[in-house]
């Protein structure tokens, strides 16, 4: 790979490049179209992208983030560019150009960011079947970690966090339900933003849940992420408080995080020792510049809970897909949920090849949202992930934030298997709760990469992204990439 491309430039350089004038437009666009064919070249392609963008040369609005290239997940609404379509990875939408954009999109646009194409994704954002395969859709075929030959980028937003470990770009934006941004963010050794359900738009989605789908970032740093961050929140970073008013404003880790009060999750990173070894060296290195570290926090995980959020996610699923596809122009589209698992039988041989729709099939058996109890389950599920669960661990540690375990290291992928390696399920709770998660580069095992979930209150991202900042320096992870594209 190019080791002097523009596109290593970290986003406020490389803004401040293209405003003096020492970088020009054409340059970016130019790194990456070689980028993009280095990476998808060979017996291994990486397959990041799913619709390149036809014409990248128009003049971006003027803005605050004035010819920053971003890549956009193939399941948010780019609009009114021809060839980039909004399908999920589905061959039922192919060819779709949605009339309207999602907001986050536009808001990007307008600041001045280009859109430089869409990124591929596990299909329908990995809610079609139990026995998915991790970053495979049927039009994109399947995405690959660019840290190793045939290692999963995990999923759903694999795309999005590949394209930013091979460098094709330094941003990207993600999705997540439950997962689908920390996970990818982890395996592939990027940082992965998942804000509080609400806070950022979610129109132009295809939807999964009206209660846990979030709109969130894929970065090669803090430095990369938080000018993106800050325009989805509406410039709320601006100015942001010292992480303890009144006893220092000072933003360098050595003394910015001096009083932070860190949760750990103990148990969970000892179910893997070489990861647990990770954090204990975080631990250490943050403990001697003033955090205070509280182990043996425990994070609420049931198989009720489980249960729970599987029930609730099938009829939201019928309920949300129902009425997106019904606001489609209906040119030789499905209609609705029923008509998309006919289009899957139909074109089994492209669609249904790897693996089934057994989710389709029983999302599309479950009862209205007002029917069958569903009120009562989503109280139950609160209770047990957020008012008995994180806000209870919260409030009886002081804590600032609780760090968990993401994702074992990237395992080689197998179409036609589900995804390789495991979670440690710490992710759950949050996603149920709608509490942002912050994912950092940890470290890396066998040199291999595997992050560190933060997890804070619903509201404070802010305050979440502050903190991400202050902790990414002491980490024990170098942001060189060392794997198979280097």
């Amino acid at each position: 790979m190019d080791t002097d491309s523009p596109l290593d430039l970290t986003v406020p350089d490389l803004l401040a490049g293209l405003e003096s004038g020492r970088l020009r437009r054409e340059e970016l666009i130019s790194a990456f179209e070689a980028r993009l064919a280095a990476l998808d070249e060979g017996d291994h392609p990486v397959r990041a992208v799913l619709d390149r963008l036809p014409d990248p040369d128009r003049p971006p609005a003027p803005g605050p983030l004035e010819g920053l290239p971003i890549l956009v997940k193939g399941n948010i609404a780019v609009a009114g560019l021809e060839g980039v379509s909004c399908t999920a990875g589905s061959l039922a939408l192919e060819g779709f150009d949605p009339p309207n954009e999602a907001t986050v999109v536009g808001r990007l646009r307008a600041a001045g960011a280009v859109v430089m194409g869409t990124t591929n994704l596990s299909e329908w954002a990995n809610f079609r079947s139990m026995e998915s395969t991790s970053g495979w859709s049927a039009r994109g075929g399947l995405t690959l970690n660019p840290h190793g030959r045939g290692l999963t980028a995990c999923g759903s937003s694999s795309g999005s966090a590949a394209a930013v470990a091979g460098g094709l770009v330094r941003v990207a934006l993600g999705t997540e339900t439950d997962g689908s941004i920390c996970c990818p963010a982890s395996v592939c050794g990027v940082v992965g933003w998942k804000p509080t359900v609400g806070t950022v738009p979610t129109d132009g989605v295809i939807p999964i849940s009206h209660r846990q789908d979030s709109v969130g970032v894929l970065a090669a740093s803090m430095a990369d992420l938080l000018p993106v961050a800050e325009l989805l929140l509406g410039g709320t970073l601006q100015g942001m408080p010292p992480l303890h008013p009144g006893r220092t404003a000072d933003p360098e880790p050595a003394r910015g995080v001096a009083g932070l009060r860190i949760g750990v999750a103990d148990s969970l990173f000892e179910a893997e020792a070489e990861i647990a070894a990770l954090m204990d060296s975080f631990v250490a290195t943050a403990g001697s510049r003033g955090v205070q570290v509280v182990r043996e926090v425990t994070v609420p995980q049931s198989e009720e809970l489980n249960s729970l959020e599987f029930a609730l996610l099938l009829q939201e699923f019928h309920h949300g897909v129902d009425l997106w596809l019904s606001g489609l122009p209906q040119v030789d589209r499905p209609a609705d949920l029923a008509a998309l698992i006919e289009f899957n039988r139909e074109h089994s041989g492209a669609e249904l090849r790897w693996f089934g729709q057994d989710l389709f099939e029983a999302a599309v058996e479950t009862p209205p949202l007002l029917d069958g109890g569903y009120d009562e389950r989503v109280e139950r599920a609160l209770r047990l992930a957020e008012r008995d669960g994180l806000r209870a661990e919260f409030e009886r540690h002081g804590l600032d934030v609780l760090a968990v375990p993401v994702e074992r290291p990237a395992g080689r992928v197998e179409l036609g298997r589900p995804h390789p390696g495991g979670g440690f399920g710490a992710i759950t709770a949050s996603a149920v709760a709608g509490w942002p998660v912050l994912t950092l580069p940890l470290g890396r095992i066998a040199g291999l990469p595997v992050g560190m979930g933060l997890i804070a209150p619903p509201g404070s991202d802010p305050f979440l992204l502050r903190v991400g900042a202050v902790l990414e320096p002491l980490l024990p992870w170098s942001s060189e990439v060392t794997g198979w594209r280097s």
